[in-house]
């Protein structure tokens, strides 16, 4: 086999592999889409019923349900592009205040009183994509509610969010933010897994580091500059 027909083999194996990575990612795009229309007509079927119900009490509940499932769905779309690579980060300046609040908008949760916040006196600016880090935030505050029944303090101060939560320390094999879940974590069931890895990669993304610390039987996740970058 001379040099020619070795090259025309690399090529054509190279153009076979890069047709199946296309079809697959086709095959992926094809699924979301199915799959987030078969979710969405019902919610908008439900919105529209909400709005004719004659019961304003239970009209209200049912349109905050159903926006609620619309902000899940949107949320949705926008992890898996990121996951897949497909999302541009926007970066621009934010006030942290800003983003804190859209995180806890986004948190659909009905104890948001239990978020205390701290800020110093002059405005903490973050230079991130709005939507990205805001969902970042919102899945660290997520779980600090979730595993801390007294109230939960974000300081943000000198460039830095912390989040700040009574509990006991996290065990060892759950401290590698860069896997998803790990056995044990996956036979108990508790969590803490899936959003703090989405929330780490985002940070990633961003330059940033997401550091955890124990103290005074406090749980606290620290994001600041990467000091390797």
């Amino acid at each position: 086999m001379n040099t020619g027909d070795e090259l025309e083999q690399i090529a054509g194996a190279f153009n076979s592999t890069m047709q199946k990575i296309n079809d697959l990612k086709e095959a992926r795009e094809i699924f979301l889409r199915n799959i987030l229309h078969e979710f969405r007509t019902p919610v908008m079927k439900g919105k529209i019923i909400a709005g004719i119900n004659k019961d304003d009490e239970f009209r209200d509940d049912l349109k905050q349900i159903f926006s609620r499932q619309e902000i899940i769905l949107n949320e949705i779309v926008k992890i898996e592009k990121f996951s897949s690579h497909d999302w541009e980060l926007e970066f621009n300046e934010y006030r942290a205040i800003d983003l804190l609040d859209h995180a806890m908008d986004l948190l659909l949760r009905d104890d948001t009183w239990r978020i205390k916040i701290f800020t110093s006196e002059q405005a903490e600016i973050f230079n991130v994509d709005y939507e990205l880090f805001a969902t970042a935030i919102k899945n660290l505050l997520d779980n600090a509610l979730k595993y801390s029944k007294n109230n939960v303090e974000v300081q943000i101060l000198q460039g830095t969010f912390s989040i700040v939560s009574e509990g006991e320390p996290l065990e060892a094999s759950r401290l590698d933010f860069s896997r998803i879940f790990n056995r044990k974590s996956e036979v108990a069931g508790s969590g803490l897994g899936l959003g703090i890895y989405i929330a780490n990669q985002i940070f990633i993304k961003h330059g940033l580091e997401l550091k955890y610390i124990h103290k005074s039987r406090k749980n606290i996740f620290v994001i600041s500059k990467n000091n390797n970058k």
